[in-house]
């Protein structure tokens, strides 16, 4: 009888620890307070996920405290007490530390770059394809997606990820299985990946912004804006610069350390003699022209960039600019 007792025993035990080990659960790690002001409290919460058969390891959120979300209840799952919401989520980078403590300030850092309050209620997030906003106090949420306002002539170029899509896409059609999912927005991974710059909002729904990415042809820049809290989105965009092809002779070759480097290039039209500065490199050149700094005095090239004002040409923002 003992002997049946003991068997039920580790039977029981063995159900229990499959039961635990199968059950989904989480435990928080720890938290970091990375802004806060007299209105508003950004923080980004760690935990544990343990999701048996999907995924186990570490998540983290960014929570944020205003006096707009007292009424909102705990977030069991997140470990997040309640008046407290919990944001749209942007990428942090896959945290540094050998610690949870190092770990924790590693996304506190980076949520730092990415969560921004323009205003004492409006609070805009930077993820690499979208931009989101409130402008409540973190109540409620207004959303920009890249993909949904993307020009007809882009993305250009490509990507190790956007050739590796292609090819699983290619053998699915060669198995006549189902394929991966459009491949586009795969080229703007890595070094492609989109900068929103020249952010301005306010708490009346106002919000503006330019997007700029290296798979954009021709240095086009995406200007966009809103002035209902995010109901709708005017494109602002000047639709890129003018894009000129010139001849002429080198008459100098400047070379700087602290600044762009540009050749002047002169070119005789009947009586006159016009005169261009063209900007091949420098710390804000995407696509510097790598044989510039090889141009001699006398030299006759052909230049194809943008210019940017009257007597300026920059071949800096696109693959497909020169000088030869």
């Amino acid at each position: 009888m003992k002997k049946i007792y003991a068997v039920l025993g580790i039977l029981l035990l063995t159900l229990g620890i499959g039961v635990f080990t199968t059950t989904p659960f989480t435990t928080k790690i720890g938290e970091s307070v990375f802004y806060k002001d007299d209105s508003t409290t950004l923080k980004v919460v760690l935990i544990h996920e343990h999701l048996p058969f999907h995924y186990i390891g570490n998540h983290y959120f960014v929570a944020c405290q205003t006096a707009g979300t007292a009424g909102q209840p705990e977030h069991k799952w997140e470990k997040v007490e309640k008046g407290w919401s919990i944001t749209p989520q942007a990428y942090l980078g896959n945290g540094l530390g050998s610690d949870s403590q190092a770990l924790l300030q590693s996304l506190s850092e980076e949520a730092k770059k990415v969560y921004l309050l323009k205003d004492k209620k409006t609070l805009v997030i930077l993820d690499d394809l979208s931009i989101d906003a409130s402008f409540d106090g973190c109540r409620t949420y207004a959303s920009w997606r890249l993909i949904e306002h993307m020009p007809t002539t882009a993305p250009r170029g490509s990507t190790p990820e956007y050739a590796q899509c292609l090819a699983a896409k290619q053998k699915d059609k060669e198995a006549d299985t189902s394929s991966y999912s459009d491949c586009t927005m795969l080229k703007f991974s890595a070094t492609n990946t989109p900068t929103f710059q020249n952010i301005t909002a306010s708490d009346q729904g106002n919000l503006s912004f330019d997007v700029r990415s290296p798979a954009f042809p021709d240095g086009l820049v995406i200007s966009t804006k809103t002035s209902d809290f995010g109901k709708t989105w005017q494109d602002t965009s000047n639709k890129g610069p003018m894009v000129v092809t010139q001849n002429g002779t080198v008459t100098d070759n400047i070379i700087m350390v602290d600044a762009p480097s540009y050749l002047e290039v002169t070119k005789s039209e009947g009586r006159t003699m016009s005169f261009t500065k063209v900007i091949y490199s420098g710390d804000s050149c995407v696509y510097p022209a790598k044989n510039g700094f090889d141009i001699k005095k006398g030299s006759i090239v052909e230049v194809r960039g943008a210019k940017t004002d009257a007597h300026t040409i920059s071949v800096c923002d696109s693959s497909e600019y020169y000088v030869r």
